[in-house]
């Protein structure tokens, strides 16, 4: 029954992405990627306040190019933040971006289906085709898979 609960959790959640929209809820968004096997695109960002987050969105994200390869490869999640905080704008999620040292905007992080950890960085230049590149030529590193551990575990403690 939970099992059957997830997995209709994570294909609904999946439809929505496959319209190319972003996950919000961490746990729908591990759930997707576990069940379709995909990698995660954790995304922190402030597009109100925030110049680069405005530009790397506009120059990348939001260009069909980047949407079609994202809807094949990757499941995203969106953590608005607060460029004056400094933090996400969801107090529950504040422990993800501390773990994931978090500390400018845009900051996106790329991890496997098992949250490890394949790469890291902030506003790309370059539009949709070098930041594709960027993540289709990470592979994993055994020195931090550890931190795919802690980090599911403070998503697993994320209370609604």
């Amino acid at each position: 029954m939970i099992a059957a609960a997830i997995f209709f959790a994570a294909a609904s959640s999946l439809s929505a992405d496959e319209k190319g929209s972003w996950f919000a809820d961490p746990q729908e968004a591990v759930a997707a990627a576990t069940a379709n096997d995909r990698r995660i695109l954790i995304l922190f960002t402030d597009p109100e306040h925030c110049p680069p987050c405005k530009r790397f969105e506009r120059e990348t994200l939001s260009r069909s190019e980047f949407e079609a390869f994202a809807k094949e490869s990757l499941i995203r999640l969106k953590i608005p933040c607060s460029l004056n905080s400094g933090s996400p704008v969801d107090p529950r999620l504040a422990p993800i971006a501390r773990l994931l040292e978090v500390d400018a905007f845009p900051t996106w992080w790329l991890l496997d289906a098992q949250l490890i950890p394949l790469a890291t960085g902030g506003y790309i230049r370059g539009g949709p085709k070098r930041f594709i590149k960027t993540l289709e030529s990470t592979k994993s590193n055994p020195r931090i898979a550890k931190l795919g551990e802690i980090l599911k575990a403070e998503i697993d403690q994320i209370q609604d």
